[in-house]
């Protein structure tokens, strides 16, 4: 029998299968039981987190003829074994890569019209979604925004923001997260069971899982590849370094005691032993970043003696910066060796009283030769000396009297410019800056509005927020406590009001009045399309053509 991946043999075939997208699997099943059904969604997130997968399932279950209470399907009705077979009729799924032209949409549109050969539902699912053409997407707007009622659209893309703004307006849009190490961790637990794989201690199995970075896909296909450097399934440190190219654990933390201690020379050797083990300049700096942020949340005694937190986030916050310009260099294993050495010998730069010497003094700006070092400085940088030609601080350790400018007119005062004023903030900039910030509480936001007015400049901050009964699916998705609470904590740092002050309470609103904020656009965009055409029609030329042919335009399509 033919080999099958790991990814492909784990794949999820129900919802309750799907690891680390809870918010998204409920939000959908909520939807079947409810008969919430919309005609077109966008599954967007980072390579590996289930977009197909979910995708799949979704387009079996709503195919089900048999659901069953929790919203997962029977696997036994005629829709369910259709799905089950290699070629199912009427879930057709699409590469947008490769099936990106106009010539393709255009099969597709002249396809949905054809009733499916059983059951409710005619499913497309097309990936790669942003791969299509402006033309391809054009071709296809109409379709998406009005298919016909047996048709559900399912677009799935890594890339949301190449997508079309109209394109998007016509989906429900749902964000799929990274996965949680400790989630691969537990995922990959179970499926080393089921396989007799094992991994000589947790340690190696959290970092196996830490290299995927939330993607559960990649974490299979590492496992995968680990798994052919054995015979016996049995995941020893060797076997797991040597596979992927990776660091030891013990040589990664000899390395950042070496900088910590400022031992250029240990760090050099330590350095290059790496190298010359084929291992990867960026399996080098990670590993070394993450075990510093580890040092950083929880401060190790025996490696702090003689350094102090501050210090300990100039060493981070250097090495995580200069590494990433670093790896972009002619010559990389040079570069991020120097940049290692220079953080080793970082108390050189430093002293207690600096000595100015810099192109400040030949254009004659008064300043003092020595420059105030503040408290904590001084508890960094303790005994070292600075070399008198060298200026790496100076500038920033003064007091703010003696802060000049070097391009400055010295015979002319400084002057600080006052600020205005922080202007008041509307709620349609919140929004905004919320669509950047949680596209997909934003999202699911557009699917409702406010009720009444908000006074943005009361001390408190009360909010009444409303759904159409068809909307349910948003609505439950937002009053989630976890999702209300980072609600109101967006809404807090916002305004600028503490979060004790701030509520948000979401209404069902049965008033066929009420519209959304989507249903609001799309009667601003029919008006102004209805305008344009209307403009088109009244042309002098059409009006000429119509009296020449004696007849009259019936349809007219905007591009």
């Amino acid at each position: 029998m033919q080999y099958q991946v790991l990814a492909r043999k784990w794949r999820p075939k129900v919802f309750n299968e799907v690891i680390g997208q809870s918010h998204i699997t409920r939000s959908l099943s909520n939807a079947l039981l409810n008969k919430k059904v919309a005609h077109a969604y966008l599954f967007a997130g980072s390579r590996g987190t289930g977009k197909t997968s979910v995708a799949r399932i979704f387009a079996k279950t709503l195919r089900c003829t048999e659901l069953k209470s929790n919203g997962e399907t029977c696997n036994a009705c005629p829709s369910c074994l259709d799905f089950n077979t290699s070629n199912p009729l009427n879930v057709l799924e699409i590469d947008g890569a490769s099936n990106n032209s106009v010539e393709n949409v255009r099969d597709l549109i002249n396809e949905v019209d054809y009733l499916p050969s059983e059951g409710k539902y005619k499913v497309y699912i097309i990936d790669e979604v942003h791969m299509l053409s402006t033309s391809a997407f054009n071709a296809l707007l109409k379709t998406l925004e009005e298919p016909p009622a047996h048709v559900v659209f399912i677009l799935a893309t890594t890339e949301p923001q190449k997508l079309l703004d109209t394109v998007l307006s016509r989906c429900q849009r749902f964000d799929f997260k990274l996965v949680q190490t400790q989630e691969l961790i537990n995922h990959v637990k179970n499926i080393s069971k089921e396989e007799g794989i094992h991994f000589e201690n947790e340690r190696l199995l959290k970092e196996l899982c830490k290299k995927a970075r939330g993607s559960v896909r990649d974490t299979l296909s590492l496992l995968d590849q680990v798994l052919c450097f054995t015979e016996d399934k049995n995941i020893t440190e060797e076997i797991l370094v040597m596979s992927l190219g990776l660091a030891r654990e013990s040589v990664i933390n000899e390395l950042l005691e070496s900088i910590l201690s400022g031992n250029m020379e240990k760090v050099s050797s330590t350095y290059r032993s790496l190298v010359h083990e084929n291992v990867s300049i960026k399996n080098i700096v990670s590993p070394l970043i993450e075990s510093l942020y580890e040092l950083i949340q929880s401060p190790n005694k025996d490696q702090l003696r003689d350094i102090s937190l501050s210090e300990l986030f100039w060493v981070f916050e250097t090495l995580a910066r200069d590494s990433k310009w670093a790896l972009e260099s002619l010559d990389p294993d040079k570069v991020v060796e120097i940049i290692l050495q220079k953080i080793a010998a970082r108390r050189d730069f430093f002293t207690k009283k600096a000595v100015i010497k810099t192109e400040v003094d030949k254009v004659g700006v008064p300043v003092k030769e020595e420059a105030k070092v503040s408290q904590e400085d001084s508890q960094i940088f303790e005994e070292e000396e600075l070399d008198e030609n060298y200026a790496y601080s100076p500038l920033d350790a003064m007091d703010s009297e003696q802060k000049v400018s070097v391009f400055s007119d010295p015979a002319k005062p400084i002057i600080e410019e006052k600020k205005s004023p922080e202007s008041t903030k509307t709620w349609d900039e919140f929004l905004k800056w919320l669509e950047k910030t949680s596209p997909s509480i934003s999202s699911n936001l557009e699917q409702g509005n406010l009720i009444g007015e908000v006074d943005l400049n009361s001390q408190r901050l009360d909010i009444i927020y409303g759904f159409s009964p068809e909307s349910k699916v948003f609505y439950d998705f937002l009053i989630e406590e976890k999702i209300r609470k980072k609600f109101i904590e967006y809404l807090g740092s916002f305004f600028s009001k503490e979060v004790s002050k701030v509520d948000i309470r979401f209404e069902i609103k049965k008033d066929e009045s009420f519209l959304s904020k989507a249903e609001i656009r799309k009667q601003k965009e029919q008006k102004i399309e209805g305008e344009k055409k209307e403009e088109l029609l009244s042309h002098q030329i059409l009006k000429y053509a119509e009296d020449l042919f004696k007849t009259k335009i019936d349809k007219t399509i905007l591009n």
